[in-house]
């Protein structure tokens, strides 16, 4: 299997996903998010929530209230 039909078998797998949550009327978050460009895409196709390193790495909880009040944090 190539790249690029391994990439769209996934592209299809998570609009199944968010199509049947949808259909539901229930959110859908995707885990790992690194990219802006997994994340645009991920907003194109309907995706609500998202979490991963692009909006911020693992850190004590102590430390959260700080990190969200950060006028230089990365927002979906």
């Amino acid at each position: 299997m190539t790249w690029s039909t391994y990439v769209r078998q996934q592209i299809k797998v998570v609009r199944a996903i968010i199509g049947l949550s949808q259909g539901l009327g229930i959110e859908t978050a995707a885990e790992g998010i690194e990219e802006d460009r997994q994340l645009e895409r991920l907003k194109r196709l309907g995706c609500d929530l998202g979490q991963g390193y692009l909006f911020g790495r693992p850190m004590p909880a102590s430390d959260v209230a700080n990190y969200l009040a950060s006028p230089g944090r990365p927002r979906g």
